[in-house]
């Protein structure tokens, strides 16, 4: 712990705080970067389009004939 503003720094921890702070700066900008492009993909994929399906079936099925021979 320093006493005065006069006393030198020790250099490895100046190296390493700008390290961290470096480290801390790029990972926000990582989540900026990650975060708008996720938005962005998610408006793209959510978009609501109405659409009508009909599913049918036969009213008539044909009659069932003697079981292949296996």
């Amino acid at each position: 712990m320093r006493s005065s503003s006069s006393d030198a720094r020790a250099a490895g921890l100046v190296t390493r705080g700008t390290w961290v702070r470096l480290a801390v700066l790029s990972l926000l900008l990582v989540l900026l970067v990650v975060s708008s492009a996720v938005e962005l993909t998610a408006a793209l994929l959510t978009d609501t389009v109405r659409t009508t399906t009909v599913v049918s079936t036969s009213l008539v099925f044909p009659t069932p004939g003697p079981a292949p021979a296996g």
